[in-house]
């Protein structure tokens, strides 16, 4: 019955603890970057993103859905604008799974800032110049100075379309999944199979 007891308490718990992170936390919803400028250097093996800043190019988001859809329109910047003034983030193609999170984009808009912390990197692939990146990361929330809660892990896909050594397109997808949600279900799951158990148990001892 302590074990069963138990169980209880920590299926509450999760329960609980999933709902309120789902409360603070950004829902799920994703949004487009459009089509920019990247240049790829096949000789040192990567790719740079660029916006705003220095590189003096301007990339908005678009066709926002759920949670992001306020975003539509946004301007996007690549890198730490603050502390480095480059609008560019660059990758190593060599380089795979987990990184020092650093922030890769912001997508600003006149009431509230997203911005997106890269963590990992999930996926490369390079075909003549056409390179594919998947990312994992945490999306943060400030409106007016204050950051809305978070983090939210999402992940983030950017494809470039060019040749070696130039200056490119690129389309990217930011994406928020509904992952507490699923482990509220989880929470719930348990303390229905939990109070099935001590049903069963009790009967046993009538």
């Amino acid at each position: 019955m302590r074990t069963l007891s138990k169980l209880l308490v920590l299926a509450a718990a999760v329960a609980v603890s999933t709902s309120l992170a789902y409360a603070t936390t950004i829902g799920p919803g994703s949004i487009s970057l459009g089509q920019y400028n990247a240049e790829y250097n096949s000789t040192n093996n990567t790719v740079s993103f660029m916006s705003g800043g220095s590189t003096g190019y301007t990339a908005t988001a678009a066709d926002g859905y759920g949670s992001l859809a306020s975003y539509d329109g946004g301007i996007v910047t690549f890198g730490n604008l603050t502390g480095t003034g480059s609008g560019t983030y660059t990758f190593n193609l060599s380089t795979t799974g987990p990184l020092t999170a650093s922030p890769l984009l912001t997508i600003a808009t006149s009431t509230s800032t997203l911005t997106y912390d890269l963590t990992g990197v999930t996926m490369i692939s390079n075909n003549g110049g056409d390179i594919s990146i998947n990312t994992m990361g945490d999306f943060w929330e400030t409106t007016g100075g204050t950051v809305m809660g978070g983090p939210t892990v999402g992940s983030l896909d950017l494809t470039t379309q060019g040749s070696n050594n130039q200056l490119t397109t690129y389309s990217g997808t930011a994406a928020i999944a509904p992952e507490p949600s699923s482990l509220l279900l989880f929470g719930t799951g348990l303390l229905g199979a939990a109070g099935i158990a001590r049903r069963k148990f009790a009967g046993k001892f009538v």
